[in-house]
């Protein structure tokens, strides 16, 4: 998410981001088959020296991708800081799995005094994230979310919880112990895909957000309406997938049926609050004066009357408004 998306920099920029994120879808669907064929594997060693080193070539593309990360701005260092953290992290549960596949073809002990449905403590640096968990400060969000004007920064918050949500739908659509193959399974991979599909939505959504807060422009706000309309539907399609998968008599005893409700109506309940957000508007800047001429700065471009200005002084687009600047953030219309 860039300010000025219309420059060369940042459209290498995003280039390079949305380059990083396909990979990254590559590199989760591929730990996800990896998960759902241990799971059902007598031998596990062939899946895992299939999948790891597609694994670990994929990650390498991630860092390669995004290893040249220019400028030094604030935004931009923040981001690279956290892209490493984060790649750090999937070096070392990749060197964790294959060191434990290296020792045999014996999946991880469960510690004694564990509980049964306590999942196993995870190699260093130890750091779950819990998709699935929503507690007092998602509530807050969309309490917050749910008043009749709404931040942008309380709009993206709202939409990063339903790519979680989204995001969680496809964990728990990997193959259940015991129904790899089964009919049950093909309708979690139909409800897999749907659920990939509402993730980049809820993500398009944070970029329309950014996008509507720079410009303060209507159409921004009414693609965020537009893409949470379709994420209701498609909401609508995947309750209907799992039921099905639940109720094939194949398989179907296997499926998460009440995590997979419980997550799809999370995630109906948020497209809800972003549909409605027709009314919302971005709070009004003081305006400026354009760097190239004498009038004001209003949304066109970040520092200009309009992109013609911007990249000729002076000469002005057919989408110019001409608003002169007076003084202290004061317009004139001509």
């Amino acid at each position: 998410v860039t300010t000025d998306s219309s420059s060369e920099a940042s459209q290498r920029l995003l280039e390079r981001f949305r380059k990083a994120d396909n990979t990254s879808g590559k590199l989760e669907a591929t730990m996800r088959a990896l998960v759902g064929r241990v799971r059902n594997a007598r031998n596990v060693s062939k899946p895992l020296e299939r999948l790891l080193p597609q694994a670990s070539r994929l990650l390498a593309q991630i860092r390669t991708d995004l290893d040249s990360l220019g400028g030094d701005t604030e935004g931009v260092a923040e981001q690279r800081g956290v892209i490493n953290s984060l790649l750090a992290r999937k070096d070392r549960y990749l060197a964790a799995i294959t060191a434990a596949h290296s020792g045999g073809d014996r999946p991880p002990t469960r510690p004694s005094g564990l509980a049964d449905g306590a999942p196993l403590p995870l190699p260093p640096p130890g750091v779950r994230v819990d998709f699935f968990s929503w507690g007092q400060a998602e509530e807050a969000l969309l309490s917050k979310a749910g008043a009749v004007v709404a931040s942008a920064e309380v709009i993206i918050g709202v939409a990063r919880l339903a790519c979680n949500a989204a995001h969680e739908c496809q964990n728990l659509c990997v193959a259940p112990r015991g129904a790899a193959g089964t009919k049950a399974h093909a309708t979690l991979k139909q409800l897999d895909n749907l659920a990939g599909q509402c993730e980049n939505r809820a993500r398009a959504i944070m970029v329309l957000a950014h996008r509507w807060h720079t410009t303060q422009r209507a159409r921004p706000a009414e693609a965020i309406v537009k893409q949470a309309n379709a994420l209701q539907a498609a909401v609508s399609t995947g309750e209907e997938l799992a039921l099905a998968a639940a109720s094939c008599g194949e398989g179907g005893s296997q499926v998460p049926g009440a995590k997979l409700a419980s997550v799809l109506a999370r995630l109906g309940r948020l497209a809800s609050v972003l549909a409605t957000r027709r009314s919302a508007k971005p709070q009004a800047r003081p305006a400026a004066r354009c760097a190239n001429c004498g009038y004001a700065v209003t949304g066109l471009a970040p520092q200009h009357c309009c992109k013609g200005c911007k990249k000729s002084p002076g000469q002005h687009g057919p989408k110019c408004r001409k608003e002169l600047f007076v003084a202290d953030g004061e317009i004139a219309k001509p």
